[in-house]
């Protein structure tokens, strides 16, 4: 079974290297930003072609259940998806939390 991911705000910084890792291992990579002009020049300065590029706005999660439902079907696959922000806040909530909750 081939290897699909979708990694949203990848069009820099930790997405972007999320992205570059993932194409490495051999998945298929859907880069999603909500800025078309700067998602198409991620997908370019990467140069490769398991990378494909998918307009995204995560401010409502509807949306990128509907990609991951799209690339499933189209590609035969399982999508693994990247949410940058969720991400974030995970990390920050376990780096940045004492036990007293501060």
């Amino acid at each position: 079974m081939s290897k699909y991911a979708f990694v949203t705000g990848a069009n820099k910084g930790i997405g972007y290297e999320i992205v570059r890792q993932l194409s490495e291992k051999n998945y298929h990579v859907f880069v999603g930003a909500r800025n078309e002009e700067l998602g198409q020049q991620a997908v370019q300065s990467l140069n490769l072609l398991n990378i494909s590029f998918i307009p995204v706005d995560i401010s409502n999660s509807q949306p990128i259940q509907k990609i991951k439902q799209f690339i499933d079907w189209s590609m035969d696959g399982n999508t693994t998806i990247f949410q940058r922000l969720e991400l974030m806040k995970k990390i920050r909530k376990k780096c940045l939390t004492t036990n007293s909750g501060y």
